[in-house]
């Protein structure tokens, strides 16, 4: 998260405005808290100090990932302060709930601006991907006790690991993965 802050200051604003003051904001004891005319924050830390501002501080509120900042305590931050704000999200847009576009009054349900994974490939943003579905034999198969060797079953035993499709459901990560005919 803090490599995002510092990527805002360093190729965006240090970058596109360098003539504008600007800071990267740690905490309301940074000596440039109050002084500079560009600030770099994740919402995390503004959290923590959104108060110690004026309402009116900021004139624009640029957030990144703002599906995630409309709840809660982040909602409280996007709420208290008068300035624009502008809200991006990678999320695709038919994925986002709703009170994401009524938080920015989209009440049409529709982004202000949308642009695509197709668009962005399109313009070399980013490559398109094939998807390769993997599943191991143990996902595909499960495991069952009558075909584990004398052996393969010791060591299990040895390792403190009940054979019985109970016991083996709590030594994987996912219940769903076990189909365990012991």
């Amino acid at each position: 998260m803090q490599a995002l802050v510092k990527q805002a200051k360093d190729d965006g604003f240090e970058k596109f405005i360098p003539s504008e003051p600007c800071t990267r904001l740690h905490s309301w004891d940074d000596p440039n808290a109050r002084t500079q005319h560009l600030y770099a924050v994740t919402l995390q830390t503004l959290s923590n100090i959104f108060e110690q501002f004026s309402p009116a501080f900021f004139d624009l509120i640029i957030l990144d990932e703002v599906h995630r900042s409309i709840y809660n305590k982040f909602n409280e931050v996007l709420e208290y302060f008068d300035g624009r704000q502008i809200g991006l999200t990678a999320t695709p847009a038919n994925y986002i709930n709703r009170d994401t576009f009524l938080a920015f009054d989209c009440t049409d349900g529709k982004p202000t601006y949308l642009y695509s994974y197709e668009q962005a490939i399109d313009d070399k943003w980013l490559v398109n991907y094939n998807l390769y579905s993997a599943r191991t034999k143990f996902q595909r198969q499960g495991i069952h006790g009558v075909d584990l060797t004398e052996e393969e079953r010791n060591a299990l035993l040895e390792k403190g690991l009940d054979l019985t499709s109970s016991g083996l459901k709590n030594t994987t990560r996912s219940a769903r993965m076990m189909r365990c005919k012991a």
